[in-house]
């Protein structure tokens, strides 16, 4: 992941509008919860060089996600699965972004819908560990 982030650097150095390296170091960021700022940055560059592609709109949610900004959040991932309703990670992310926002039951329908649609996507442990912290 190091080397990722030095390449979509690299490649943002060239092209300050390259929207696919600002999109994956915008969530390399997220992930690790560093440089938020730059990362929001980033991930906006992004959906205005990308605006209709769904893991977009799922960076800049997991940014919106990582910077507390639970409304931007929720927007970006809905948007998210209007255009892909087989990705169990925007259920999953929207189901986390409801538990922070205070909404048990909403958390649990959106996560039990990720594990519906891909009982072993690569956050599946972690939706089951949720919504057994949930009492479900």
């Amino acid at each position: 992941m190091d080397d990722a982030e030095q390449w979509y650097q690299k490649a943002l150095q060239i092209d300050a509008n390259a929207g696919t390296a600002a999109n994956n170091l915008a969530w390399i960021w997220a992930d690790k919860g560093i440089k938020l700022d730059s990362a929001l940055d980033l991930a906006q560059v992004a959906a205005t060089q990308l605006p209709a592609v769904p893991q977009v709109a799922d960076t800049l949610a997991w940014v919106a996600y990582k910077r507390e900004d639970y409304t931007m959040a929720r927007q970006q991932l809905e948007r998210a699965m209007t255009s892909d309703r087989t990705n169990a990670v925007y259920p999953y992310h929207l189901g986390l972004v409801y538990l922070k926002s205070g909404d048990r039951r909403r958390a649990r329908l959106y996560l039990e819908q990720a594990l519906t649609l891909n009982k072993s996507f690569r956050y599946a442990d972690d939706a089951r560990r949720v919504l057994k912290s949930l009492g479900y």
